[in-house]
């Protein structure tokens, strides 16, 4: 390209290559031991890394086993599903033992109350996010709000 116009678009600079030389470089890894806050801090930042990982593995699998989707109504046909997910908050306390109960109101009609049964009461445990597909017998058109109570079956907190 040959340009009259000096500005970014022509100027250009040159990083000469670094040459590397194995045998220098295997000598300075022979020197680490003489500085002790070097070797120390390596390892600590090491030893971090590892103990990070073990703590996401260990909430990967937890999570890996939570990802469920739970039908509600399962013995009756329903034709049309709505997918609705609950989740509860991280605050102390924020779930419940309690059966939880639902309802969508969409634009068209609106569906029964439905039971979601907390068996095993770890549910709605806190911090918790579960899926539900629910069935209605016709179309409720777009979904415009949602009401969810409890029984005061369990611990409600809320």
């Amino acid at each position: 390209c040959e340009c009259q116009h000096l500005s970014v678009f022509a100027g250009g600079f040159f990083v000469p290559p670094n040459t590397v030389n194995f045998l220098a470089d295997a000598a300075l890894f022979l020197t680490v031991a003489s500085n002790p806050v070097v070797v120390s801090m390596t390892g600590i930042l090491w030893f971090g890394y590892i103990i990070v990982m073990i703590f996401a593995w260990r909430v990967d699998r937890k999570n890996a086993r939570k990802a469920v989707i739970y039908v509600v109504r399962p013995s009756q046909p329903m034709p049309y599903c709505y997918m609705v997910s609950i989740m509860t908050g991280w605050r102390r306390g924020a779930g419940t033992t309690s059966d939880v109960m639902l309802r969508l109101l969409g634009a068209k009609r609106s569906s029964e109350w439905m039971r979601i049964p907390n068996i095993g009461g770890n549910l709605f445990s806190t911090g918790a996010e579960e899926w539900f597909a629910i069935g209605a017998e016709a179309p409720l058109g777009m979904v415009t709000r949602i009401l969810i109570g409890h029984n005061c079956s369990g611990s409600p907190s809320w």
